[in-house]
Parts: structure tokens; sequence; C-alpha cells
């Protein structure tokens, strides 16, 4: 499989410690692959590094062959990153429209004004409805349901039309119905419309259900990579992460 994202040494220190320690690795398109690890392996710095958010110590990443490496987090949404959030970023102030519309303005490159543009309300409609979410589209975003926030970040994710997803635990602090049906939603819109997804999780039944491989970090390096199968079986992500966990 062809690298739609592509890793390839990328370090970042803290203090003279190590939170990623010279991590590579590829993602082909449409490719769902999950990168978990004990609290404190380095994943959600990984993906801050990966964002933009933080910028590597060393390292280089591509995306299509370009390399996007210390891009901004709004350049990367235009080459085609969208990205969700353990804790996610709504916006409080508005309605499920007015922030969807402000994602997809965004992600145009223009301002937004959800109430003079009647056209753009289609297109809110258009990225509600691949979350599930268009019924809400009026209502006040402090007044959605946590599961539903979730939802509505994932839109906010894909206003962009990406490549590939970043999600970080996306079903943290959810419900186990809701996480199930989450997931669902985003491993069809994988397969439906061939967006990639690296997703961190800790959840072992939306790892083992969702994806096709497997990444383990722990003291910032990967330390094991492979079909489900293979990560449950692996004496060593059994020793470090995993336990009973993978007798489930």
């Amino acid at each position: 499989m062809s690298a739609l994202l592509e890793v390839i040494d990328l370090a970042r220190s803290f203090g003279g410690v190590a939170a990623v320690d010279g991590v590579g690795f590829r993602v082909g398109a449409g490719e769902r692959v999950a990168l978990i690890g004990p609290n404190g392996a380095g994943k959600t710095t990984c993906f801050n590094l990966l964002n933009g958010q933080l910028k590597a110590d060393r390292g280089e990443v591509r995306l299509d062959g370009r390399v996007i490496t210390g891009r901004k987090p709004r350049e990367l949404v235009r080459l085609g990153i969208g990205r969700t959030f353990q804790i996610a970023q709504s916006f409080q102030s508005m309605t499920v429209g007015e922030a969807a519309g402000t994602a997809l303005a965004v992600a145009d490159g223009r301002m937004y004004s959800f109430s003079r543009r009647p056209a753009d309300r289609e297109r809110v409609l258009d990225l509600l409805r691949r979350v599930e979410l268009a019924g809400a589209i009026d209502r006040p975003v402090t007044a959605l349901p946590y599961g539903d926030v979730k939802r509505l970040d994932l839109a906010l994710a894909l206003s962009g039309e990406p490549k590939i997803l970043f999600m970080d635990e996306p079903t943290a602090g959810m419900a186990a119905g809701e996480r199930a049906a989450l997931m669902d939603r985003v491993s069809r819109i994988v397969a439906e419309e061939g967006v990639a997804l690296l997703f961190t999780e800790h959840d072992m039944d939306a790892v083992f259900g969702h994806a096709d491989r497997v990444m383990v970090m722990a003291g910032g390096r990967l330390i094991a990579e492979g079909a489900v199968d293979e990560i449950r079986a692996d004496p060593e992500v059994r020793r470090v992460y995993l336990g009973k966990a993978a007798d489930a």
C-alpha cells in the first residue's frame, strides 16, 4: 500500500525527557490505524507534532509525498488533515449549524455569516448529515448531549474534506453505546469516502473492532506494530499495556 502519511524519525523532548523518540510509520489511503499505549507513552505529543501544534526537534512528516513538517494547523487543514480532540473543541456560543458553517468557512479561507448566506445552509446540512446530526442544526451547542458534541467535533474535522483524520481518544467520556455508534460512523466514512484514519484510544473494543492495523507506543517509542491478532498476542505489548484486556 502506498503511503498517504509518512512519518520519519520524529522526535520531541521536554526538559531533557524524550516524549517522542525517533518514531516512524506509514498510513495508507483508506486505512484505519490505531496508536495505543499506556498513559505518558507519547501518543498525544506525537499527534500534536503531526498536527502542527508542536514543533519537532527532528524528523519529517509527509502527506501525499509533500513535506508538511512545521506547518501551522490551519495550513494543514487546507492540505488535507482533519483532527478531533480528546476534549471536543466546539463553539459553545453558537448553534450546531453556525459551528459547522464557521468550520466550512475556515476550510475555504473566508469569513462566514450563517444567516446571510442561505446557500451555505445546504452545505452545512450535507456536512451534518455525514455525522447524523442534521436534525440538530438549529440547536445551541450547549444543549447537546455529550455524544452529539463528539459527533459535531467529527463534523468540524470533516469540514475541510480531509485525506486523513487524526482522532485523539474519540470515544473518551462516552457511554458504551455512544462509543460503538461513533466508531461505526467513522468506519463508514473511511469505507465510503476513502479517508484514512489514525486514532489513539484506550477502549480496546474500539481498537480491536475498528483498526486495520495497530501501533503500540511506550516511553516515546514504537514497540510493536501489526494486525489486531498479532498485537493481542505480542508478549511485550501484553506486559507493557494490554494485560488481561487482550483476552477480553
